[in-house]
């Protein structure tokens, strides 16, 4: 976090926290399926939640330090910024398009990337368009 308040721009901030992001889901994405599947069971659905909202904490923190930025979309608010922090980067959406639709890792980050810059800072952000990190626009992203 503290890596954040020292960079540039929100697009590195997004960037770095993107790759650092797929890396780890990389890693925990098996165990958050099993995790998901057994969540019938009372124990295991609590600590889902808990995995959840921790995680939604930790988004709201970024978001909070990322607020302090000039260019910070301040009519989306903090909120509603966490809340597109949290779906953009969570293991499910990463799994659905780099396993299922085969967009590489670096796809994704750019992708996602540029998404969170765009949306929490439209006016300043020196982040690509959308249209430019789409892996099938990218040319070699």
């Amino acid at each position: 976090m503290n890596r954040c308040r020292l960079l540039i721009t929100a697009f590195t901030a997004f960037l770095l926290m993107c790759r650092a992001g797929a890396q780890l889901i990389r890693r925990v994405a098996p165990l958050l399926a099993a995790i998901r599947a057994a969540a019938g069971d009372a124990d295991v659905a609590g600590l889902l939640e808990r995995n959840q909202q921790s995680r939604y904490e930790t988004m709201r923190l970024l978001v909070a330090i990322l607020a302090e930025k000039p260019g910070f979309n301040q009519a989306l608010g903090e909120e509603r910024a966490a809340d597109i922090v949290d779906a953009l980067t969570r293991d499910e959406l990463y799994l659905l398009l780099c396993v299922t639709r085969g967009w590489t890792v670096e796809e994704w980050t750019a992708w996602v990337a540029a998404t969170l810059a765009n949306q929490l800072f439209p006016t300043s952000s020196p982040a690509p368009s959308l249209e430019q990190s789409h892996p099938r626009n990218a040319g070699g992203l």
